[in-house]
């Protein structure tokens, strides 16, 4: 979340719009070749090895990302992502 706010709103949301859009043309590419996927990967391994905790944890940053987009950066996305991912982390 922190990448997010450094790059910005605007750079935020067109990267999520190319990025929906080439998924459209080739079906789950886009995860395979981000770093950021690969990192949450390698976080949620250290505490589960199913592939649902990686998606639940991917999905609350993401979420948290799109929530800042929709907000037109209105909120703390620092604040609402840590609250959410501190939840998580202790309901694992």
């Amino acid at each position: 979340m922190d990448f997010a706010k450094k790059v910005g709103l605007e750079v935020t949301t067109i990267a999520f719009v190319a990025n929906l859009q080439a998924n459209m043309s080739t079906p789950g590419n886009h995860s395979k070749k981000r770093i950021f996927s690969n990192e949450i990967k390698k976080i949620t391994d250290r505490f589960s090895n199913n592939n649902l905790a990686y998606q639940e944890f991917e999905s609350i940053i993401r979420g948290v990302m799109l929530t800042w987009c929709f907000s037109n950066g209105k909120i703390d996305i620092i604040k609402l992502g840590n609250s959410l991912l501190e939840k998580y982390m202790n309901n694992l």
